[in-house]
């Protein structure tokens, strides 16, 4: 009775607030959702409390599930005073390997609420004996926005979404190799989120999460609220960031369990070119209250310079719907969830643009780990068991950039160094010291035609925590062209590993050498 109520009174009302969304938008300056070419994974530049930015934010349909993306502004100001509009969209690939690989979309306009389906299907044949896989996702949303005028609940929209995906892959270099993993996934949510610029900021999310092995007859099932809000009062600000989650596992041999966190800020503000906030974070298990405190201050330096220092302890709640997300090979035997805890973790952020030729931003943090959460491929040959580790200390450096963004294209370079070692200096195995990210884009608009040429590119990891053994460094150049040759289709070329290298999934399972994949993409209006 105890945990239903706590679950009841401090879980159930909790929910998230996050800089983008799953949806298309009305662009503000036409009538039209607009298709942007996507190039790579872009960094969240800092939108500091309470500025126009933060308010007005916007807001794209992000990477779940789809491979392009469409994305708008909603600044809630008469968002739908516009056309009716009917917006779809179909593009398909294949290769030696992948046939085929679409994406669908389908998006519409009602008043003021806004309805968009989208499903995504990719089926990967045996470029090895037995490493075949199938995916499939499905998903709808529903949003409905209130006009800046509203007498009621004004700059405000309430959303529901809903998905599911299914992805079947073989255990392909275990001593088993036709054994399979059937991982179907689903989630349903509810999002209330209201703004009042200058005033205040409120944003809850509910949202019922499940993950279905089918041929080990496993199911774990996660109940998790988020809310984020924001209230301004002069030069204070009272924030509030809290995350609750109650998972169930389908498992006469398990039990639920609940985690939740919460923490609140003080942010002062006593001139327009510095802000200071102070705060702590909390969290309860049944086992353990976490309580400690926190800083952070952001200085503007000069224009379009910004810098930031921050001073934190966290914990985090992993359950298995985390661990597949990072390793999908992963052994589930055993594990019911685990709570990472890191401490005194001190960050320092600088971030410079100038206008839209230059957007770079440099973080540098330490921090100490109890209970970290790692894989090692100990027990059984093709399984990685999840281990943790009782002490880690992490340096990390990383550096974020844009550059030349203008008609002659843009390079984006995306780089980062992180040691992660416990007190008798053994690495964390399957962490590379080194990641980068590159690309170089260019829109050939005369022609209509997009092009990217880039590298991914992170270092050699041990795969035993003895750090006796470890794997090669990964290195994938991967090159992209779009063409428009009509003016609702397009022409699609991408080709993955250029140097035709051995690259590894953790270890044992290696990737696909060079791939090449045509197709094409059709839009309507």
């Amino acid at each position: 009775m105890k945990k239903l109520l706590l679950f009841l009174v401090f879980v159930l009302p909790i929910a998230i607030y996050s800089q983008t969304e799953d949806f298309p938008i009305l662009d503000k300056n036409s009538n039209n959702l607009i298709l942007p070419t996507k190039i790579a994974k872009q960094k969240s530049k800092i939108i500091l409390p309470l500025s126009s930015e933060y308010f007005f934010q916007k807001f794209s349909i992000g990477d779940y599930n789809l491979r392009f993306n469409f994305s708008a502004d909603t600044n809630f100001v008469r968002p739908f005073e516009r056309n009716e509009f009917n917006l779809g969209g179909l593009r398909v690939l294949g290769s030696q390997t992948t046939l085929p690989k679409f994406d669908f979309l389908l998006a519409k306009n009602f008043g003021n609420g806004l309805f968009n389906v989208s499903a995504n299907s990719e089926i990967v044949s045996e470029y090895l004996p037995n490493a075949n896989e199938i995916n499939f996702g499905l998903n709808a949303s529903g949003r409905f926005f209130t006009n800046y005028d509203a007498e009621f609940l004004d700059r405000s929209f309430i959303g529901f979404s809903a998905g599911t995906n299914f992805e079947k892959f073989n255990f392909w270099n275990s001593s088993n190799p036709t054994n399979s993993r059937d991982a179907i996934s689903g989630f349903s949510e509810f999002q209330f989120y209201n703004i009042q610029p200058n005033s205040s900021l409120f944003d809850m999310r509910l949202k019922f999460g499940s993950l279905f092995y089918k041929s080990n007859d496993f199911q774990e099932y996660n109940l998790n609220g988020k809310l984020f809000s924001d209230f301004k009062f002069g030069f204070f600000s009272f924030v509030l960031a809290a995350n609750g989650n109650y998972q169930k596992l389908d498992n006469e041999n398990y039990t639920s369990a609940i985690y939740a966190n919460a923490k609140p800020e003080l942010l002062i503000t006593p001139k327009s070119f510095f802000e200071i906030a102070l705060g702590g974070f909390f969290s309860y298990t049944k086992d353990e209250i976490f309580l400690h405190p926190t800083f952070r201050a952001n200085v503007f330096m000069a224009k379009n310079l910004v810098g930031s220092l921050v001073w934190s302890s966290e914990t985090q709640f992993i359950n298995h719907e985390k661990l597949y997300s990072q390793n999908r090979y992963y052994n589930k035997d055993g594990i019911e969830n685990f709570v990472q805890k890191e401490f005194s973790k001190v960050e320092l952020n600088i971030n410079y643009s100038y206008k839209d030729l230059l957007n770079v931003s440099l973080k540098t943090s330490y921090s100490n780990f109890e209970n970290y959460v790692y894989f090692e491929e100990i027990s059984r040959n093709g399984y990685f068991d999840v281990q943790t580790a009782p002490k880690i200390r992490s340096i990390s450096a990383e550096f974020n950039g844009e550059f030349f963004k203008s008609e002659y294209g843009f390079f984006i370079l995306n780089g980062k160094y992180q040691s992660l070692k416990d007190t008798t200096w053994h690495k964390i195995p399957f962490s590379p010291m080194f990641e980068v990210n590159s690309s170089y884009n260019q829109n050939f608009t005369g022609i209509n035609l997009f092009g990217q040429l880039g590298i991914e590119y992170s270092s050699r990891v041990y795969t035993n925590f003895a750090n006796t053994s470890s794997v090669a460094p990964n290195i994938n150049m991967f090159a992209k062209a779009e063409w428009k040759f009509l003016d609702n289709w397009k022409f699609l070329a991408e080709a993955n590993n250029l140097l035709n290298r051995e690259n590894w999934y953790y270890s044992n399972y290696r990737l696909r050498k060079l791939d090449i994949l045509v197709g094409v993409e059709y839009l309507w209006r």
